[in-house]
């Protein structure tokens, strides 16, 4: 049975977060406001359909409604459409593609997105988390009650080795062993949730840097390849490589790093392929 159902007090306690884990997750999701503050947005008069789609993109989401794109980020958008044509589908690129993208910035510029003691400093944070999810699986609820099972088969095993029953044998029953692994799951989940904080100010700060790189290719793209339409008098087609860049901020962008604050994740997934930890 679960122990959320048998007491809900227990389960309450045993779920909330501390007054500490409370201030963390405050802090960090200043940092991320602060993040979204400082993106740049430069001027793009000569890459409008870029311009528009980052002004549409770092826009505050209202709740229930879709976000205004440019139709020029759909893959089934054409410049011959009917007017009355949705076009909705996002060209999907692979990781592979931004990797590229910050290869190249990192070669032209001879720039790191994150120096190499910031990156050490990420490496050693993950393995700390890796350590203590390795550690909060043992106590998973699946592992209740065979915690409460192998209680008596401690016992055989005792008695055999022994030759008799032991004289004290002290059992727990499975409502306390799911309430002592709940709360030592909250304590080691904090714990994890803690030395994400830790991530956070290097992988907001990769994420700015990936998404610097990101926008001037994409503006870049559109100038050059209206440049080519115009030179043969024909109207704009939008590039996929140009298209990727738009999936990737909307993928990437930091406002969904708001999502992983109070949940167990890891500096590895926040960074989203932007870096191999």
């Amino acid at each position: 049975m679960n122990e959320r159902a048998k007491d809900p007090k227990v389960a309450a306690y045993t779920q909330a977060p501390s007054a500490a884990g409370t201030a963390g997750r405050q802090d960090v999701l200043e940092q991320v406001k602060h993040a979204l503050r400082a993106l740049s947005r430069p001027d793009l008069s000569y890459a409008p359909a870029t311009a528009e789609f980052i002004a549409a993109v770092d826009a505050p989401g209202e709740t229930g409604k879709p976000k205004k794109y440019p139709q020029e980020i759909y893959a089934d958008y054409f410049p011959e459409q009917n007017q009355f044509a949705r076009p909705g589908k996002l060209v999907q690129p692979t990781q592979k593609i931004l990797l590229a993208m910050v290869d190249e910035w990192q070669f032209t510029s001879g720039e790191k997105i994150l120096s190499d003691d910031e990156l050490a400093t990420l490496q050693a944070i993950q393995a700390k988390v890796d350590q203590t999810l390795a550690q909060l699986a043992e106590f998973a609820t699946t592992k209740t009650f065979g915690a409460f099972q192998n209680q008596s088969h401690e016992l055989v095993a005792k008695t055999l080795a022994s030759g008799a029953l032991p004289e004290e044998s002290q059992f727990e029953n499975h409502e306390t062993i799911a309430n002592r692994f709940a709360a030592k799951r909250r304590a080691l989940t904090e714990l994890s949730e803690s030395h994400c904080q830790e991530a956070f100010p290097l992988v907001l700060k990769a994420h700015a840097k990936a998404f610097e790189i990101v926008r001037s290719k994409m503006a870049l793209l559109e100038e050059q390849e209206r440049q080519i339409a115009k030179a043969f008098s024909a109207p704009w087609q939008p590039s996929y490589l140009w298209r990727a860049c738009a999936t990737f901020q909307m993928r990437m962008h930091p406002s969904r790093l708001t999502g992983a604050v109070g949940h167990a994740g890891t500096p590895r997934a926040m960074l989203e392929g932007i870096i191999t930890l």
